[in-house]
Formats: structure tokens, C-alpha cells, sequence
């Protein structure tokens, strides 16, 4: 643990800046104690407390020693006692920062101060990031579940040139999916159950490693989202029988809050009315019972206040409204509510995810006809009124790699995409002309889950 008392005092400049304890830009002091302490569990994270002589708000500045590569959110509330968690720190790296608070009249600057981060644990060979189009990337953090074999599975967040800002070992197993919370304070993650009776978790642990909450769920199954602070959608499955007597893997889409209590918001088998003439598949977990869908991803819109879930055994996207449950639309080949405005075969994906857009939705297709059997990044704009699908943006890898599990694609906020071939190890962003703007990759034999790359940690 690092803690010290910093001094204060110094007219607004760059970092480095110089000035006698108290300077303000107009009126009397008003920053008293400052400390920083890195954390003993992330030493990549440090927080900063400080205190001033009357209510104000506030916020800090910090980068590398001389740069302001990172500013935190202002403070909403005014109050004599702050602190602030600086986070996207790499390890063993000199950094520096300046407080700025602010009153109605007056704003005060701190002096520059510099501080050092530890060391992260070692799980093998890092990450080999190849930047192919300098100043064309969307910048922020990566968020990437690892499986790297036994002992050294993890959670990692990497900045923009693929180096290490945080990350947690992860001896549970059974994960498939880490997202960060809205709030910027906090990664979840799920624990998938080994057998289908047994209890799954949601784990939410903070970033400063401070508190760890888990939620046990029970049937929870390859993806979830956070609706908002407190609540969570998530892929749960059960057995049901049929009329006629066949057991089959019901899948749903249930959402929990951090009370205890729970929701059904989809039932996919009363949804989409099953089909008894039709023999589908065995299930992952032993003989028995039948799978008619096997719903792999799960993604929430808050602007339409809509869930989108993906079912690789029939090639589909379903856009499922969150408050009455009820199915908007499916896109697909086969019982599809959309006609292609090109080919027929157009529509023919397996999906192992499905996000919105503003031209309708972007899924990463693991495999199709349409992609010249590529793994790809496909986005498919949608007429809701006439009701027709197009596949009109596209990008897979110049050796035409599959990735036969997991993979997941992004809409990024500049325009760029991102495709994630988790099972070969491989993260490629591509601009919106399709050309390859970076790509990560991992040694041979490991393995990412569903990824998702965020802006800042500071919204």
C-alpha cells in the first residue's frame, strides 16, 4: 500500500505546474488535507481523498508525469470531503495529478504531484496489440474474460495499445461474459453452473477491490446485462415438459435485482409456440431432454428499453421489448418476420451476438453462406415499415478465419467495430470502410470470452 500527504496550492497550467500552497484563481484557500493511497489488492488503482474549508465541487487531473491524459467526473454535490478513484493506470509507471475544486466564486488548483503504481500479477505472455492506422481508433478500454489455462484464467482491462490497467484472477471457472457497470465503479461477471440444477452467480466486485457482492442465480447461462445500478438481465434455462411428453430446455430471459428479487421478462418456449412435429437437438448437460434454441447472447438498448437475444440452433435475432415481454421481431432465414432486399441466403447467419445500431443491428455471424463461410461482423439495416432486411456492412479477417465458439462484435462510438474471435484469440477494429485499424492478439492456447471495449471509465 502507498500512501502520502500531498502538498497543495498552484495556479491553474499543465501538470508540473508550480505555485505556493493556497493560490486561487479568485478568493481564499480552500483545499486543506490531501492523501493518495494505491490499493494493496489492484496497484494499477489509487484514490485520492481531500478536504476543504468550505462546500465545493471538484475533480482531478492526472496522466503521465507532464500530461493530463485522464480527468474524472466533476463532483455534482458540493461537500467538505472528497475523494475520487483514478483508474486506466498501467503498472510500474510514474503519474502525476492536480485537484481542482470549485465554489460559486472561487476555483482552486493543487500543486502537481506525482506518485507510483505497483505491480499486477502475471498471467504468461501479455497481449500482442499491432496498431495498423495511427490516430483511427476509438481509444478507451477493453474488458476481456481470459481463459489461459487453469491458474492463470482472469479478468483484464487494457487501454488502447493492448497494455494491462487491471486485472483480477479468476479460479471459479464457468465464465463466460464481464461487463463494467454504468456507473464506471464496478466489474461484473458471470459463474456458469456446472450442472443445470445447480445455483450460477452474478459477481460484482469494485474496481478498487473493496467490496464484492454475489448474487446467485439459478439456470444463469452464457450472457447477462446490466439494465441499470441494481438490476440485471440475464439467459436462464430450465426443463419443461411439452404436451405430448418431451422435455425440453425452456430458455428465458429473467431479470434480477440486488434485493432478492426476480422477473420473467421473455419465456422463449410460450413465445415462439415450439413446434411438436419437430425433433431438435440433445442438451449440453446430459440425455434426456431437448434444446430448440440454444440462446447464446444477450444485449440491452436502453433507448428502446428492448433486449436482443440470439439462438444459434436457428440461426436468429430476437428484439424483445424489456417492460411487457412481449417479441418485437425475429430477423432471420426461417420464420423470420423480415424479407432479404438481396439474396434470400442473405439472411442465413449463426449468431453469437447481437447488438443495436442505427441502421438496425450488428451480430457477429460465426459462420454463413453469406460470408464466404468466414467468421464476420455483419450489420443488418432494417425498414420496419416494409419490413425488409439488408446485410449491408461486413468484415472478416483477410485469411477468412471461423471461430467455431463465443466471438461477439461492437458498435464503437467513433463508428468504428469491433470483431472478437474469442476462441482464436484475436481482436480486430475495423473502420467503417472496413479496413483494419488494430488488431490483439493472444498466444496460441488462450482463449477470450465475450469482450466489450468502453470509452472511458468516467462517464
Amino acid at each position: 500500500m502507498y500512501l502520502c500527504a500531498i502538498a497543495i496550492g498552484c495556479h491553474p497550467s499543465a501538470l508540473g505546474c508550480s505555485g505556493k500552497p493556497g493560490d486561487t484563481v479568485d478568493g481564499d484557500a480552500l483545499i486543506e488535507e490531501v492523501s493518495l493511497e494505491v490499493s494493496a489488492v489492484y496497484p494499477t488503482v489509487a484514490t485520492i481523498r481531500w478536504t476543504t474549508t468550505v462546500p465545493t465541487t471538484g475533480w482531478v487531473e492526472f496522466g503521465r508525469l507532464g500530461e493530463v491524459e485522464h480527468t474524472t467526473s466533476p463532483e455534482v454535490e458540493p461537500a467538505t470531503e472528497h475523494s475520487q478513484l483514478l483508474l486506466g493506470l498501467t503498472e510500474d509507471t510514474s503519474y502525476s495529478f492536480v485537484l481542482v475544486v470549485e465554489t460559486e466564486d472561487d476555483t482552486e488548483y493543487s500543486g502537481s504531484t506525482t506518485f507510483m503504481t505497483g505491480s499486477l500479477p502475471v498471467f504468461g505472455s501479455d497481449p500482442e496489440f499491432t496498431l495498423v492506422e495511427p490516430g483511427q481508433g476509438a481509444g478507451g478500454f477493453l474488458l476481456a474474460p481470459i481463459w489461459a489455462g487453469g491458474a492463470n484464467d482472469h479478468l483484464a482491462i487494457l487501454d488502447d495499445q493492448g497494455r494491462y490497467v487491471w486485472a483480477q484472477a479468476l479460479s471459479d471457472g464457468g465464465f463466460t461474459r464481464a461487463r463494467l457497470s454504468t456507473d464506471g465503479r464496478t466489474v461484473l461477471y458471470n459463474l456458469n453452473p456446472a450442472q443445470l440444477d445447480d445455483m450460477g452467480v452474478l459477481v460484482l466486485r469494485s474496481l478498487d477491490g473493496e467490496e464484492e457482492e454475489r448474487i446467485d442465480i439459478p439456470g444463469i447461462h452464457m450472457d447477462f446485462a446490466e439494465v441499470r445500478p441494481g438490476l440485471y438481465a440475464l439467459l436462464s434455462q430450465e426443463i419443461i415438459a411439452l404436451d405430448d411428453g418431451r422435455r425440453v430446455l425452456n430458455e428465458i430471459i429473467l431479470e434480477v435485482d440486488d434485493q432478492g428479487g426476480e422477473r420473467v421478462v421473455w419465456d422463449s418456449v410460450q413465445s415462439l409456440e415450439i413446434d411438436l412435429a419437430v425433433s431438435y437437438p440433445e442438451g449440453l448437460y446430459g440425455p434426456g431432454y431437448e434444446v430448440p434454441l440454444h440462446l447464446n447472447s444477450l444485449s440491452y438498448d436502453p433507448v428502446e428499453d428492448a433486449f436482443y437475444a440470439t439462438s444459434l440452433f436457428r440461426g436468429a435475432v430476437y428484439k424483445v421489448d424489456r417492460v411487457s415481454g412481449e417479441l418485437v421481431w425475429t430477423l432471420a432465414a426461417m420464420d423470420g418476420d423480415f424479407s432479404s432486399a438481396g439474396q434470400p441466403e442473405d439472411l442465413q447467419f449463426l449468431p453469437h451476438s447481437a447488438v443495436a445500431t442505427a441502421a438496425g443491428v450488428l451480430i457477429f455471424d460465426r459462420y454463413s453462406t453469406s460470408s464466404d463461410q468466414c467468421s464476420a461482423a455483419a450489420e443488418y439495416s432494417l425498414d420496419l415499415d416494409r419490413m425488409v432486411a439488408e446485410r449491408a456492412w461486413g468484415y472478416s479477417t483477410e485469411d477468412c478465419q471461423v471461430n467455431m465458439m463465443m466471438g461477439n462484435a461492437q458498435d464503437l462510438w467513433n463508428g468504428n467495430r469491433l470483431l472478437v474471435l474469442a476462441m482464436n484469440g484475436q481482436i480486430d477494429e475495423v473502420a467503417p470502410d472496413g479496413s483494419l485499424v488494430s488488431r490483439l492478439t493472444l498466444d496460441y492456447g488462450r482463449t477470450l470470452m465475450y469482450c466489450e471495449r468502453f470509452q472511458s471509465f468516467y462517464p
